[in-house]
This record gives C-alpha cells, sequence and structure tokens, in this order.
C-alpha cells in the first residue's frame, strides 16, 4: 500500500516535471495528458491500475460533447466509489458542460464522489451538491503544494478505504441534499408505470385483470429502457425524443413500429413473439399524453439538471428498483404484511458488496485454476431474483476474458464489436443460468442480461433457455403448480455434473 509520503514524493516529482516546460505540455492533447500526468498522478495516490476490479478506464475519443462514458471508474468492494474525468491541460474546468458531464457521471453510477481534471487544475465534486466544488486544487502554484496535496489526499485510495473524504464532507456540514439515482429512478419508474397503467385500465380494463395489465406496463417499461440504453451507447440517435417531439396523432402505434424495427435488428423476446402468438403490449393502443410522459421522464430525473444515461446505469441498481417495486406492488394489491410473503417467495435484495464477495470468493477463486476450462463453467441461480449473481458472474467472466485476449474482449472500437459480441453472448448463452419463482424477477434478469449485450445491431440471444421460471425446491406437480424438474429443465448441465 502506497503511503502518504511516498505519494506525495511521486506527486511532487510530476509537478516539477510539468513546470519545467510548461509551455510544451500545455499543448498536448488528452490522451497524453492522461498517459503523461493524470494516470501517474492515480497511481500515486494508491489506486491500482493492474486490477480490472478496482479500475476501469475508456478510450480517449475527439468528439467529447458525444462521450457517454467517463474516463475512469474506481471501486472497492464491487462498489463504485470515485468517478473521474479528464480533460486536456488547455481545456477550461469551469466550463459548465466539463462539470455536468462530470458529475452526470457519477449520478448515474450512484456515486458520490467526481473528480474534472487536466492535471494542473483538479475539480472534487459532491455529487449530491451539483455544481459545487468540494475542493478546488491547483497543482502549479508550488509555494502551496503542501496544502494542495493534503486537499489532493482525500481522494486517495486509502481515503476511500477508511472513509476519510465521507467524514470529512459530513464535518464540513455537506449533508447529502439530492436523492441519488437509485432512489430517483425507482420514483420515476413508479410514476411512468402509473401513467401507463391509468390510461390501459381506462380502455382495455374490460378485456384484462389487474395482474396483466401490470405485466403489459413492464413489458412497454422494459423496452423503453433497452432502446434509451442503445441511444445512450449512441448506437443510435435519440429516436424516442424526436418521437414524441413530432407530436404524431398516434404516437404509441408510431412506437410499436419502433418495437418491429428494433426486434428485426436484435431479434429478441424482448421485443416480440412469434407472428401467431404477439405479446398484448403489442395488440393495445396507449394514449399520446401518457406516453409521451413516459418517455420524456426517461431522458430527465425529475427535479436535476443532469439526464438519465443508461448507458452507464449498472444491473445492480436496476435489480435494487426491481425489488422494491415488487413491494410496492404487493402493497398495492393490499397484502399489508409484504414481509410475510417476501418469506415466503423467497424475494430478497442482496447488497451490492454482499454479492461481489462472494462471487469474488467463489467464481473468482475457481478461474485462477489454469486447468479448468472457464468455457465448460456453468453458474447457476436456483433463485436469481432480478439476476444480480448472474450479472456479476458475468461481469467476472467477460474480465477473465478481458485480460487474456486483451483488445480482443473489449468493446472499445467497432472493427472488434462482432468478437466482443460473440464472446459476451457465448458467455451468457454457456455459462449462466437461473430459476426462479416469480415471473417479474425472471423478466428483469433477463432484462439484465439483454442490456450486458446491447451493442450495434447484433441479434440478441433468446434467455428462455436459461432464465427459467418455477420452485427450485420442488418437483412435484401435486405439491406446487410450478414445480422444477431439474432433469428435464436443464438436462445437460445435469448431465454433465454441473461443471
Amino acid at each position: 500500500m502506497v503511503t502518504k509520503d511516498e505519494a506525495k514524493k511521486e506527486i511532487r516529482r510530476l509537478v516539477e516535471l510539468y513546470l519545467k516546460d510548461k509551455e510544451k505540455w500545455q499543448r498536448i492533447k488528452e490522451t497524453e495528458t492522461r498517459s503523461k500526468f493524470i494516470d501517474q498522478m492515480l497511481k500515486a495516490l494508491g489506486w491500482d491500475f493492474d486490477s480490472l476490479d478496482e479500475v476501469q478506464m475508456e478510450e480517449s475519443v475527439s468528439n467529447e460533447s458525444t462521450k457517454k462514458r467517463a474516463d475512469y471508474t474506481f471501486r472497492l468492494n464491487g462498489v463504485i466509489r470515485l468517478i473521474v474525468e479528464a480533460k486536456a491541460i488547455r481545456e477550461d474546468l469551469s466550463k459548465k458542460d466539463y462539470i455536468d458531464q462530470a458529475i452526470g457521471y457519477a449520478y448515474n453510477k450512484s456515486c458520490s464522489w467526481a473528480v474534472l481534471t487536466h492535471f494542473e487544475g483538479i475539480k472534487i465534486f459532491f455529487v449530491d451538491e451539483e455544481g459545487v466544488p468540494f475542493r478546488d486544487i491547483v497543482l502549479d502554484d508550488i509555494s502551496r503544494f503542501d496544502e494542495n496535496f493534503d486537499n489532493l489526499w482525500l481522494i486517495s485510495r486509502e481515503s476511500f478505504v477508511s472513509n476519510t473524504i465521507d467524514k470529512k464532507a459530513e464535518d464540513e456540514g455537506r449533508k447529502k441534499r439530492k436523492i441519488r439515482i437509485d432512489e430517483q429512478l425507482f420514483q420515476d419508474l413508479n410514476v411512468w408505470r402509473g401513467h401507463l397503467y391509468k390510461d390501459i385500465k381506462a380502455n382495455h380494463g374490460t378485456k384484462y385483470k389487474d395482474e396483466e395489465i401490470e405485466e403489459i406496463v413492464q413489458k412497454i417499461i422494459d423496452r423503453l429502457i433497452f432502446i434509451r440504453k442503445i441511444e445512450d451507447l449512441q448506437i443510435t440517435e435519440p429516436i424516442l425524443k424526436s418521437l414524441v417531439r413530432q407530436n404524431r396523432p398516434n404516437t404509441y402505434k408510431e412506437l410499436k413500429l419502433i418495437f418491429k424495427k428494433f426486434n428485426e435488428d436484435y431479434n429478441s423476446k424482448l421485443f416480440g413473439e412469434s407472428e401467431k402468438d404477439e405479446h398484448e403490449a403489442d395488440k393495445i393502443e396507449v394514449g399520446n399524453k401518457a406516453i409521451s410522459q413516459v418517455i420524456e421522464g426517461m431522458y430527465k430525473p425529475s427535479g436535476r439538471t443532469v439526464e438519465y444515461n443508461f448507458a452507464v446505469i449498472d444491473a445492480d441498481i436496476l435489480g435494487n428498483i426491481y425489488e422494491r417495486y415488487l413491494g410496492y406492488i404487493l402493497k398495492k394489491h393490499k397484502i399489508v404484511e409484504g414481509q410475510a410473503h417476501r418469506k415466503e417467495q423467497g424475494i430478497y435484495y442482496t447488497p451490492t458488496y454482499i454479492v461481489n464477495y462472494i462471487v469474488k470468493n467463489t467464481l473468482g477463486e475457481l478461474l485462477k485454476d489454469k486447468k479448468l476450462n472457464p468455457e465448460k463453467i456453468r453458474i447457476l441461480d436456483p433463485a436469481c431474483g432480478s439476476g444480480s449473481f448472474l450479472i456479476k458472474s458475468f461481469d467476472y467472466l467477460n474480465n477473465y476474458w478481458t485480460k487474456k485476449e486483451g483488445k480482443i474482449a473489449q468493446t472499445t472500437l467497432d472493427l472488434e464489436a462482432g468478437i466482443t459480441f460473440t464472446r459476451k453472448a457465448q458467455i451468457v448463452k454457456e455459462n449462466i443460468f437461473g430459476v426462479d419463482l416469480d415471473s417479474k424477477a425472471v423478466e428483469i434478469a433477463q432484462l439484465n442480461l439483454l442490456l450486458k449485450l446491447a451493442e450495434k445491431k447484433h441479434r440478441l440471444p433468446t434467455l428462455r433457455n436459461n432464465i427459467k421460471i418455477g420452485n427450485s425446491l420442488i418437483d412435484d406437480e401435486k405439491i406446487s403448480n410450478k414445480a422444477f424438474k431439474w432433469e428435464s429443465e436443464f438436462k445437460e448441465i445435469i448431465a454433465g455434473g454441473g461443471l
């Protein structure tokens, strides 16, 4: 572990190197700024750049205005603790677009701390206080180096391990005033569901039961979230926003055409069944006001200046929202003792850090065995819920292949996208399996896995054979109408002994 004195010595060396030829360094591009100074500064602060579990870096891009991912994401125990956005030294860090960009990245990752830097200047933001720098550091003033370094040490790995930076914020009265992404998205999702539910109930209430309407609403929301992710990955233009602003006489009819196009491009059960088995969401009509309110809301959270960025919202956030939504549904149906029902159904949401710990110490350890063929590993969660363990297992397997194959497993270039998708799709189809008693949980788990595969118009796998509905504890149909027969449902896995 890097000591504070060691870090101070190394960063002073970097500052002196910079000041020695300041005019030269101010002409370099962002890529070189990162490699020459910012990478070295962050390494000096103790972050392990050799660990994909701890540090995730994005490639530099030429068009900063359309970039959708942060330059650096730092994790501890699987939880994102710090987002860093880098700029070339010649750039003005006070530009509102740059500040909003850094804060937006962190907000959508449910991360409280963001940094905007070009090395000479370092702005640290407490994300819950939009636009207000927690610390504003200028490293080129060597006379104030000691003071500046003490502030810089707040974003060291050690500071986050010991929660020093959070304690500092609390001591200074920086209370968390804003709603975090998980809470905001949960609230907004309930509002969107309400708009759709009321409209469908009013126009189709005699045809569908309440539970059937909720299933239709969930399917529409799932599709819209997938499309928003594709938009935020810049695979397509913001077609949903464009649709509602055209103010067509029947917006939902036009939206169904978009769903059809996505089904042609991605070929997934998410967007369509067989022609003779069309999903009910494709048979109904939804009023313009309701569908427009939902789509507009998916771009900007209520009361925030930043926009939703579905390209970076983690699957565990969606899983947490699902768990809370299920409780909301139970309450809506007047099941007062929701906790009792949750116990009966086995419905619990496992915190991210626990999921990461378990997967790290099981699958992570297994992957260290060089004699084992990772392609033969089968991960099966018999009570998968919204898929938190399966998603984390996917991440571990994908990171394994990233390390093994290098850039082939990265999604940074279109040239490599086909190879990468093949690998990711193979992981999902061949390595990941789950069962859950609740059909809503299964649908969310499937969606979360499909979101991992969202890339340029690649055919998505159908996951009905991977994530299944059933009672994994009972195989007798006389006891349960959701009895699950392992030997027939996962025949090849059981025959192979599970590994």
